[in-house]
């Protein structure tokens, strides 16, 4: 982790704990919080650590670099750094809390350093120890051997050559091994006492020298056998990637041995310097000590003006600098003649390098002890460690401060910095082998450097930038050794973890360890011979070598065949057992109680397995023996498939587990089942239980017998009768089938002559539908399987929450981290193992699918991968891939870059196809497992070729497929009985009879199941060959088949192009209107669903991986098919089949009024929109992450759109007034001919045209003059849809066309080659454009139009205004024909410095896979898309992550009184509806396609000149808008009722405590949300609260409206009286009614929902809320009456009263006032013994006139409260009969005793016990 993203961490951590996020800040800042963070850093470092607070120097630090940036930054980033003041004081206080913790860590170690003789482990002093020690290395080095941690030991002992004798090393040493004798001069290796000390000096500096990449770039210029290295040891500078060069090979190779994780140059500093020029300027960190003699040859190299010194070390200096960023630390080790000497050579070399560099302080060593003992054995000269801090770049002169350095005497101003005693006097002296002059010496005991306190830098001096070298061409590598280094590299990284060693590193290592063991398995099983191909390249890529290091022989060297020893250790505490739980879970994605509990004792822990689980229970931990796994985490458990769970718990609950219950009830709270109100039912749903479709269908046939149904693949047919077969059966049940089916052969009713087929159909099947919805009304049994069948298949699912934490993935490059709404989603696709990443455009796709594919392979779950790209994309990925898996092994198959070597265009890359041996021959390699990606084109997609019998076993196993071909025997069968009887008629021409006797030689003998069979076969096996290979003219590839090819990773970029799959097949009335369905599969759509299949085949039905931004552009029917290349399971587990099931599930198609394809107003079935979609939601979302910029809180710019009205030329209006005659024309005379149609929809197009540019209807000049209006319009030429619609895709974002006609050929078109011969390139529009831009020169600017004639009229315009012709690019399919010049263009305008364009003029060649957001500042539209898709297309290339801009502008220009508004307003409809199907929570959305669109009359208005009839026709559409809105509101509001009504149906039903609470619940929040609605839209709110507290009977689906147990409807006169109304009672649910009573009547009856209905309707909300008379004074006559006609006729008329009916409070209050009266009355009458009204008499018994004067007997009350205070005391007694009590309660209550009312317990008398 970087040390910004360290500080980040621990500011949103602290944030957190004080209740507010910062988060989403640091996310969406990152890139300029990077930039000033380091200078903060960097000025903290300078700040003293004195007294003051972090805060006090934070904000010390804030004020500095706020004076510093105000000059150089420009004003929006000043605005953000003084808005954001606060976060970046708290940022650099946390950094000096680390600069404070560094500086007590580096204290601590300087009181433990060791001592000299410690240090010095490897330090040899005589000569013959040193050269016995050299040759010991290189005889180690050479012998072959498996280097032991013992034997590297040995190799640091090597000292070098320098002061030695190379004659005896001659003698011995291997031939190539014998040092050259300029070692004898330069190879005086530096002590590891002061490489150490250097180290420590710099530990203070660390934080700031970590870059942007989270790393410390460090150089070793001369890196001997690697003192410097081993002293910046990983434990200590662990972001440390080291390149280190050394001149000599012997010593190169012992460093590469002893630290094969570095980089190690074998070459002299100055090749190194001229090969990799374009790397100076982008160190952190150089370390050197430089040769002191003369460069001699290496002089030569480079040839650099200004950079000919004589000295190495002085070179060295110089260049070292050079190599390093802005504040980037250089240290050397060099004479002291460099800091002290006088000479004018040397000040001179001192003023060169101060230019360049602030000079940070330095150090002079002791030279020798006082005994005479030499720090550098064998070397004579003075040296200092000088510390310089890079200026990047240089400044114009000296500062005034460093004078007295430049004039050397800096150690006469900081005498403390010498480290010893001076002896004689200094002489310039830089010569190592020279003993100095004047005997200078510095005498003393070198023990370290003290802290080293930097001087202050020059503020005030201007830095002129240092140039950036052009990156030099590299030998372009073949492809074998290409790899070949990508895998060297990754296998250095992997070493250099384990030389590291700590638990971190060992952790990565042992991640990336499996998937770098069968890389380089692969590898090494290549053919000897290819493999030293390849490693000859290893003198151009020195890396390549690590390959050869770690092979002995044939296998791997014993450090790469076995994996790291690695095991993850607890860091929690013992006791805190959640804590371990998730720690274990994390592991394994399992526990049990028993695996917790012995890991806990292993630790030493004694809890107890009980205090276990209730530690576990109280930290949310949930129980689900049988399940995945016994213990699960709650976030877990509720997540998933919740119905098994909620099985298993409620199974426990049941059996008395308190916790299970607990358990239950969440999860049946997160389930949310529906009642049956909520479904949407129709026969034909796929999912509906067969034994309810077949009840259904023996009522409306009437069938005596009864028929039984079964499914049979895509058909629901007779049991045991092959669907075909039907035709042999009634006409009734051949009839319903085929209507449940969706077959018009089938279904089709007789029709009189005058009658409409279609018609008849529609007529037919709205009754069949309506039959159905009113049957089963009745049927509480199917009802209640249809509310089961239907909660088990679209409830129960919540899509787990992935973490957004970083991921651990080896391999990928930390320079580009993903973002963490990027982790979750490729923690989610590898998880599945498969799924959609559907995120917005610019929001990462590609880098988050990349993501998946490293930690697939990194975890073994892929190794052959593969994706599928449009041809403009491939390269997109391939630069992708090279950010951020730079060693990945990649290849594209289908296209290859190339560079024009001849031409115009010379010196361009484009992009050429493969040939069929190249493809073969990549693939072949993918086969062995050299390549770790391949990127297809979907062009080069289907020549790999599929197996016949594979396809044929695919479309057997695909209902919809099979349905398809099924009904083809059919036609097949019919078309041979039709030329039979022409046959029989003597009608049959040649060709029918040829025909007729092929199908009969082909049949001859069968019998018909056999005939059906043999026509069936052979049609799949026609439909299977139609996919198997490549269309004619494309060669497949030779020997390549598909599904042999072993792939388990296939990802689909830009998956919408295999959207036209599945087909609409037919239904009554016709194909509906705006379903946006293909005539037909594309042949595209099927290669991609054949190749997914197979590869689920393969792998178990995993493996696929979609990308899209938009995977349905015009219909959620597109969804059908890009989600059947995912699971081709998906959609069949919700009984969706075929697409006609589809429809019937999600789409609301109606008989609407629209508009004809002649602009002529007919009626038709249209979708008009769409239903159940928080169900398709739900599928979505369970296979598909879908994230918006929003959603993410990811910083994209805020679009600023402006609508610009523009007024038409003469000429526009002049035409544009002809052409809307002429429609006018059109219209009136397209009733008498229809082929005036065309002419109109001609003539839309052509204004369209003419409103962008007075000349695009015509031709040029050769050609010019209106065209005909029976031909087409499109004479401007616009570019052929993008790559992927040549590839199969259909290019359906475009209206429906009339057939093509053909062309006058004497008749040319404007091109981008001949607009130039346009009479003008001026037209308002264009000019209104290039006066835009003309005012805003600073930022980028993209044009659309979609002509590209229109393009070079812009940028003609544009040059007239102006701009630079070299400044505006041009991206169509002329300019760009290919994807690599198309990014290139791309490239000049978004990541070139400078960049080269300011302007790119585009049209739909740049929808996809065109990034130029980096500076668009803004977009302009000059004409407009069909589709609301292409506009998101359009504006993504702007408006999306990476813009500098916080705001982008966006430009719609339209030009005033055209169509151009009523366009953009249908679009902006469009992308209402497509974004409410992905985000809105609704259940149902409009279609505005359907509801909106606009009469013939409609459009002459919007056409017209009339500006006020177009703004009073834009008002009427939205005031119907409002009206349909507050409409549906009112629809939903009588549906909530009815969703009220249901619930309390089935909680009296529910024996089951979990569901009936869960139910009571669900009532409560309901009525909640009901409360809500506007009372002004629905004045019937207010029965919310009273519906939620009474049993309802409500009126839906047949109508709106309800009535509810204690309704009152009061009628009242003007002055206030009641004369009129009712009371309602009781529900009842078999059959469905309520009781009722009208005013002044005692006397109850039962209304059926109809009769109910009818008295609901005459009424008003005022009706319900009035006041109503008081019951005294209502019902005191009638109460009268009933004791008198009790007295009169007996007992029975009580029982007349219907008290079962009453309400509860009518029971009530009835008792309370007159109950004793009427029970005085019964006991009175002449049959009183009839009466059974219970009494208590000590217990249950029969009353008696006497209990009424009996002060201890009590008369039980007829209500609810009176029924279960009499069962309670039946069940007390003890000694009475069931029998004895039902009498008494069915006489009284009106109600059956329950049968447990004697052997249970008082608990078992619940609520349903005690009500009437």
């Amino acid at each position: 982790m970087s040390a910004l993203a360290t500080v980040s961490a621990e500011i949103i951590k602290r944030a957190r704990a004080q209740g507010y996020e910062l988060a989403p800040w640091f996310e969406s800042n990152q890139s300029r919080l990077r930039v000033f963070s380091s200078g903060l850093e960097r000025i903290l470092t300078r700040l003293p650590l004195n007294g003051d607070s972090d805060q006090k120097r934070a904000m010390q630090a804030h004020a500095q670099l706020r004076s510093a940036i105000a000059p150089l930054r420009p004003e929006e980033e000043i605005a953000w750094f003084d808005r954001n003041r606060p976060i970046l004081i708290s940022v650099g206080a946390t950094m000096s809390g680390q600069h404070r913790a560094v500086a007590a860590i580096n204290r601590s170690a300087a009181a433990q350093a060791p001592t000299p003789e410690q240090s010095e482990s490897f330090e040899l002093r005589t000569a013959a120890e040193r050269t016995t020690a050299n040759m010991e290395a290189v005889q180690l080095l050479t012998s072959g051997q498996t280097l032991t941690d013992a034997d590297r030991l040995k190799l640091r002992r090597y000292t070098g050559w320098g002061g030695l004798s190379v004659k005896r090393a001659a003698k011995v040493l291997p031939a190539g091994w014998v040092p050259d004798k300029r070692a004898m001069i330069h190879e005086f290796y530096t002590p590891e006492l002061v490489a150490n000390a250097i180290a420590q000096a710099l530990l203070p500096f660390q934080p700031e020298l970590v870059g942007e990449t989270g790393h410390i770039g460090a150089l070793e210029p001369s890196a001997g056998i690697g003192r410097f290295v081993h002293a910046f040891s990983p434990s200590g500078w662990p972001q440390l990637k080291w390149t280190a060069i050394e001149l000599s090979p012997i010593s190169a190779s012992l460093l590469g041995a002893v630290r094969p994780d570095i980089q190690v140059v074998n070459a002299p500093f100055e090749q190194w310097v001229v090969d990799y020029k374009h790397l100076l300027g982008t160190y952190d960190l150089v370390v050197s000590n430089p040769p002191y003699g003369i460069r001699g040859k290496f002089a030569s190299i480079d040839r650099e003006k200004g950079y000919s010194e004589t000295r190495a070390y002085a070179y060295q200096i110089r260049r070292g600098i050079d190599a390093l960023r802005r504040g980037g630390i250089g240290v050397f080790l060099i004479p002291s003649g460099f800091v002290s000497g006088t000479s004018g050579e040397l000040r001179a070399l001192r003023e060169r390098v101060l230019l360049r560099a602030h000079f940070m302080g330095a150090f002079r060593l002791p030279s020798e002890t006082d005994d005479g003992k030499s720090l550098f054995p064998g070397a004579l000269l003075v040296t200092d460690v000088v510390f310089l801090r890079s200026r990047g770049g240089a400044i114009s002169r000296l500062p005034e401060a460093d004078e007295y350095i430049a004039e050397g005497r800096y150690f006469e101003q900081t005498p403390q910095h010498i480290l010893g005693r001076e002896v004689g006097r200094e002489g310039d002296d830089d010569e190592q082998t020279r003993t100095p002059r004047w005997g200078y010496q510095v005498r003393g005991t070198f023990q370290g450097l003290p802290a080293l306190i930097e001087r202050d830098q020059c503020r005030e001096c201007a830095v002129t930038p240092q140039k950036r070298a052009e990156k030099k061409k590299r030998v372009e590598l073949p492809e074998n050794a290409a790899h070949a280094l990508a895998l060297a590299r990754r296998v250095a990284g992997y070493l250099d973890l384990i030389a590291r060693g700590d638990s971190d590193a060992i952790a990565v290592a042992s991640t990336a360890y499996p998937e770098l063991l069968t890389d380089l398995t692969a590898w090494l099983a290549q053919p000897t011979e290819e493999r030293r191909e390849a490693l000859k390249f290893a003198k151009y890529e020195p890396a390549l070598g690590t390959l050869a290091t770690v092979v002995v022989g044939d296998k791997l060297m014993p450090g790469l065949a076995s994996p790291p020893k690695y095991e993850e250790r607890y860091p929690g505490e013992v006791d805190d057992l959640p804590t371990l739980a998730h720690w274990l879970w994390r592991r394994s994605r399992s526990l049990s109680l028993g695996d917790l509990l012995q890991k806990h004792q292993e630790l030493g822990g004694t809890v107890s397995e009980q205090d276990a689980l209730t530690a576990l229970r109280n930290a949310g931990w949930c129980e689900d023996p049988g399940g995945s796994s016994p213990l699960l985490p709650k976030d877990q458990y509720y997540a998933g498939n919740l119905w098994p769970k909620y099985d298993r718990a409620r199974e426990r609950a049941q059996a008395g587990d308190a916790a299970a219950a607990i358990q239950a009830s969440q999860l049946l709270a997160t389930i949310k089942p529906a009642t049956f109100a909520e479904i949407q039912v129709e026969p034909r749903l796929g999912w509906l239980p067969v034994s309810t479709v077949e009840a259904w269908v023996n009522d409306v046939t009437r069938a005596r017998g009864g028929y039984a149904l079964e499914r049979s693949g895509a058909f629901l047919t007779l049991a045991g009768v092959d669907y075909l077969d039907l035709a042999n059966h009634s006409d009734s049940v051949r009839m319903v089938l085929g209507y449940l089916n969706h077959d018009m052969a089938f279904f089709k009713p007789s029709v009189s002559r005058t009658e409409s087929l279609e018609d008849k159909r529609s007529e037919l099947a709205a009754q069949y539908k309506d039959h159905f919805v009113t049957w089963i009304e009745g049927q509480a049994g199917h009802q209640a399987a249809v509310t089961e069948a239907h909660n088990r298949t679209f409830r129960g699912w919540v899509t787990p929450e992935y973490s957004p934490d970083p991921l651990v993935i080896a391999r990928w490059n930390p320079e580009y981290p993903l973002w963490p709404y990027q982790n979750s989603a490729v923690r989610r696709l590898v998880e599945n193992r498969g799924g959609g990443c559907f995120f917005d455009v610019g929001l990462g796709k590609t880098r988050t699918l990349l993501g998946a594919i490293a930690l697939a392979k990194q975890q073994g779950l892929a190794r052959r991968v593969v994706v599928a790209a449009p041809n403009s994309l491939v390269f997109n990925w391939a630069r992708e891939i090279e950010r951020v898996l730079p060693d990945f092994r990649y290849v594209i198959i289908g296209a290859r870059a190339k560079v024009l070597v001849r031409g115009a265009k010379k010196g361009e890359l484009v992009s050429e196809p493969d040939t069929p041996a190249q493809r073969a021959a990549k693939w072949q390699r993918f086969q062995a497992g050299l390549y770790d990606l391949v990127i297809v084109t979907y062009s080069a997609l289907p020549r790999t070729q599929l197996d016949v019998a594979e396809i044929v076993q695919i479309i057997r196993s695909v209902p919809a497929v099979q349905r398809e071909l099924v009904l083809k025997v059919r036609e097949t069968a019919r078309r041979i009985e039709s030329l039979e009887r022409k046959e029989k008629a003597g009608k049959l021409d040649d060709e029918q009879r040829d025909e007729l006797e092929r199908l009969r030689k082909q049949l001859q003998g069968m019998a018909g199941t056999e005939r059906k069979e043999a026509i069936l076969e052979e049609r799949e096996e026609g439909f299977a060959a139609r996919w198997a290979v490549p269309p004619v003219g494309q060669e497949p590839d030779p020997s390549i088949v598909w599904e042999k090819l072993g792939i388990d990773f296939l990802a689909y970029d830009e998956s919408h192009i295999g959207k036209n799959l599945w087909t609409a097949g037919s239904r009554e009335g016709g194909e509906p209107r705006f379903l946006g369905a293909p005539q037909e599969g594309s042949y595209i759509a099927w290669q991609l669903y054949l190749r997914a299949y197979l590869v689920r085949k393969g792998t178990g039905g995993t493996g696929i991986y979609l990308a899209d931004a938009t995977p349905a552009k015009n219909s959620p029917l597109e969804f059908l098919s890009v989600l059947s290349l995912l699971d081709g399971n998906i959609w069949s587990r919700l009984g969706i089949v075929d697409s006609e099931q589809y429809i019937t599930q999600y789409l609301n198609i109606q008989q609407r009024l629209i508009q004809d394809s002649d602009l002529s107003a007919i009626e038709a079935p249209c979708v008009v929109g769409f239903r159940n979609l928080d169900q398709l939601r739900e599928v979505l979302f369970r296979y598909g992450e879908f994230r918006t910029a929003k959603q993410v809180g990811l910083k994209i710019p805020e679009p600023k759109v402006h609508l610009l009205d523009v007024d038409m030329d003469a000429q526009q209006e002049a035409k544009y007034s002809e052409y809307l005659k002429s429609y006018q024309e059109a219209l009136e005379s397209a009733v008498l001919d229809p082929a005036n149609r065309y002419v109109a929809l001609g003539l839309l197009q052509r204004m369209a045209l003419v409103a962008v540019h007075a000349l695009l209807d015509e031709g040029p000049p050769e050609a010019q003059g209106s065209l005909p209006f029976d031909e087409p319009a499109s004479v401007a030429s616009e570019d052929p849809p993008a790559e992927s619609s040549q590839e199969g895709e259909a290019a359906d974002d475009a209206p429906s066309a009339p057939r093509k006609r053909k062309r006058r050929k004497d008749r040319s078109k404007w091109t981008y080659a001949n607009a130039h011969l346009a009479r003008t390139y001026d037209s308002p529009k264009l000019n209104k454009i290039a006066e835009l831009i003309a005012k805003k020169k600073d930022c980028g600017h993209i044009v659309f139009l979609e002509n590209v004639a229109a393009h070079f009229w812009l940028k003609q315009l544009l040059i007239r205004a102006g701009i630079e012709e070299a400044r505006i690019a041009v991206l169509n399919g002329e300019t760009a024909p290919d994807p690599a010049s198309r990014q290139r263009i791309a490239e000049g305008f978004t990541t070139a410095e400078p960049p080269l364009y300011d302007i790119v003029i585009a049209n739909r060649i740049a929808y996809e896979g065109v990034n130029l957001q980096t500076r668009t500042c803004s977009i302009f539209h000059g004409d407009l898309p069909y589709e609301p898709a292409t506009l998101q297309q359009r504006n993504g290339r702007g408006q999306r992550q990476g813009n500098r801009f916080d705001i982008i502008d966006i430009y719609y220009v339209l030009s005033k009184r055209s169509s151009d508004m009523a366009r953009f307003q249908l679009i902006a409809g469009k992308r209402e509806w497509m974004a409410a199907i992905i985000e809105s929570a609704a259940s149902e959305t409009n279609n505005p396609a359907a509801q909106a669109d606009m009469s013939p009359e409609d459009w002459l208005i919007y056409l017209s000149r009339d500006v006020e009839k177009t703004k009073a026709l834009i008002e009427k559409k939205k005031l119907e808008a409002q009206d349909a809105e507050n409409q549906r509101t009112i629809k939903l509001a009588w549906a909530s009722i009815r969703q009220i009504a249901m619930r309390q149906r089935d909680a009296a039903r529910s024996k089951d405590p979990i569901t009936k609470a869960h139910l009571l619940t669900e009532i409560e929040r309901i009525s909640a949300d009901l409360a809500q609605t506007d009372p002004l839209i629905w004045p019937w709110r207010f029965l919310a609260p009273l519906v939620a507290k009474n049993p309802t009977l409500s009126f839906a689906p047949a109508a709106d409206g309800a009535v509810w147990e204690t309704a009152l409807l009061v009628r009242k006169r003007g002055d206030g009286t009641q004369y009129g109304g009712g009371e309602f009672g009781a529900v009842s649910y078999q059959p469905y009614a309520i009781g009722f009573r009208e005013f002044r009547r005692i006397r109850w009856e039962s209304l059926s929902a109809e009769q109910a209905l009818s008295v609901w309707k005459a009424t008003s909300p005022r009706d319900w809320q009035e006041t109503p008379t008081a019951i005294e004074a209502e019902l005191q006559p009638a109460v009268e009456q009933l004791v008198a006609q009790i007295q009169r006729i007996g007992t029975y008329a009580y029982r007349e009263l219907r008290l079962d009916l009453a309400s509860e409070r009518f029971r009530v209050d009835l008792w309370n006032k007159w109950g004793l009266d009427v029970v005085r009355a019964l006991l009175s009458t002449y049959d009183a013994e009839r009466a059974k009204i219970p009494a208590k008499v000590g217990q249950p018994a029969l009353a008696t006139l006497a209990h009424l004067s009996d002060a201890s007997a009590t008369i039980y009350p007829f209500t609810t409260d009176g029924l279960r205070a009499f069962l309670a005391d039946c069940r007390a007694a003890g000694n009475l009969r069931w029998g004895e009590i039902d009498s008494l309660t069915d006489w009284w209550w009106g109600k059956r005793a329950p049968r447990n009312v004697l052997t249970g317990n008082d608990s078992d008398i619940g609520e349903d016990d005690g009500e009437i």
